[in-house]
């Protein structure tokens, strides 16, 4: 499970079996989140694969960033942008980097995500 915050407003999970492929035979990637409390009334919503927080984080960069090695590998697995960068020119290779995650760093590293990215 990836926590999504500022997202949504609320937080929010997204897990491998969220991942819907072409919907209404659109070839877009989208992810369903599920708000993580029952308080909200919101059931789930779909958004596409890669969007971006205002801080320019993507769910791939939430994944590496809070140490989610499943969530990324779904994440990748269903061709989100590896190499986006967020509002600090960081990509999820430089948060797997960062956090010294070497099963996410190699996940990545083995779906071709650059390796020439400056921060």
């Amino acid at each position: 499970m990836v926590v999504i915050p500022d997202m949504l407003s609320k937080k929010a999970s997204v897990t491998d079996n969220s991942i819907v492929e072409n919907i209404k035979g659109r070839k877009i990637q989208y992810v369903k989140l599920t708000p993580l409390t029952s308080k909200d009334n919101r059931k789930e919503i779909l958004i596409g694969i890669d969007v971006q927080t205002k801080q320019g984080h993507t769910a791939l960069m939430l994944a590496a960033r809070d140490r989610q090695a499943a969530s990324l590998e779904s994440l990748v697995k269903h061709r989100a942008d590896l190499n986006k960068t967020d509002e600090h020119g960081m990509t999820a290779l430089m948060w797997a980097v960062q956090q010294r995650e070497s099963r996410m760093v190699r996940s990545l590293t083995s779906a071709k995500a650059g390796l020439n990215y400056e921060n």
